[in-house]
């Protein structure tokens, strides 16, 4: 069975980190993270996606439903690279968002903690549909802030904590 996405705005991981500990589930992935979103008309996204060992663009389209297909994925050879490509396809301008994230893995999905520019702390939960609401009971976050909008510098747009720099400027 595919798996989806629901994402969670939320005040503290520390209740939930102590839930995933209680239920045996360990920390396994981590990652940080920068992405340099082009700012782009429309919903879609065009992106430089820099970890300390690998740079890439990612490119992602929106579908009827509300949800984003990765629809092109390859690598530049570091933030600078994929800034020039960026302006060499006509943009002029990104949004830096900072990640770093934690997954465990836990009844047949995967629970991710993710720190977004240490403003804003969303747990999401990768499970096959009609899971999400059981998993959410279980970690204790049934009530809050369902993140509706799938692109997280969306998302920051939306409540003005993107400030977008001109790509000339950081090259």
């Amino acid at each position: 069975m595919k798996h989806q996405e629901q994402k969670y705005r939320v005040d503290n991981f520390d209740p939930i980190v102590q839930k995933l500990t209680s239920l045996g589930a360990q920390p396994g992935h981590e990652s940080t993270s920068t992405h340099y979103y082009a700012v782009v008309p429309g919903n879609d996204v065009v992106k430089v996606v820099a970890h300390a060992d690998q740079c890439e663009i990612h490119k992602l389209s929106e579908t009827d439903g509300g949800k984003f297909v990765l629809t092109d994925r390859f690598p530049v050879a570091d933030v600078k690279a994929g800034l020039k490509w960026l302006k060499d396809q006509g943009y002029t301008q990104v949004s830096s968002v900072a990640m770093r994230h934690t997954d465990y893995e836990y009844a047949g999905g995967l629970v991710g903690l993710y720190d977004i520019n240490g403003e804003l702390k969303s747990l999401i939960l990768d499970y096959p549909a009609g899971k999400h609401d059981a998993m959410a009971q279980t970690l204790g976050v049934e009530g809050a802030e369902h993140i509706e909008v799938p692109p997280y510098n969306i998302y920051l747009e939306q409540r003005g904590l993107l400030n977008p720099a001109d790509i000339e400027a950081l090259l």
